[in-house]
């Protein structure tokens, strides 16, 4: 998947992306379009971010999509992605970013991460970041839903 539009993205534009948006470019009231990597501002704002990456791809405007958020399942924005999303990678230990100052690998991130994709190839994903960490995409993570729900209703799995 190449990538045609990095929405939140830094002067360094890390991901490679043909177009990118930064904080000052106020990408949330811009329409989006092509294949998108997403690595939003983590915090309050993260709901609007997942909401308008839902509907430009819903809209059909971004045929493919990959989100990395922090794996906060008990949010209601992470629960609104995964189930929009297509699969889902959940990477074992901390991710490691490149520092966009001295462009040096900084140290792991204190929480758990995960990758969400959007789009018509699911397979393609689980090729790619197969070697990060489980992935659950398709039946599997219909499952995941099915005993999750399960589990929050109070019944046994």
């Amino acid at each position: 998947m190449s990538i045609d539009l990095d929405p939140c993205s830094n002067r360094g534009n890390h991901t490679k992306a043909k177009r990118t948006f930064t904080r000052k470019d106020d990408a949330l009231s811009k329409q989006w379009k092509g294949n998108v990597f997403m690595n939003p501002p983590y915090g309050k704002g993260m709901r609007d971010w997942i909401h308008k990456l839902i509907s430009e791809h819903q809209a059909g405007r971004v045929p493919q999509a990959i989100a990395l958020v922090p794996a906060r399942t008990n949010a209601r924005w992470f629960q609104e992605l995964a189930k929009a999303a297509d699969a889902v990678c959940f990477p074992q230990g901390g991710l490691r970013f490149i520092n966009g100052k001295t462009h040096k690998e900084a140290k792991p991130a204190m929480f758990p991460s995960a990758l969400f994709y959007l789009g018509p190839d699911p397979q393609q994903f689980q090729d790619v970041f197969s070697d990060l960490g489980c992935i659950l995409s398709g039946s599997d993570k219909q499952a995941s839903y099915a005993i999750a729900s399960l589990k929050f209703n109070g019944e046994a799995a």
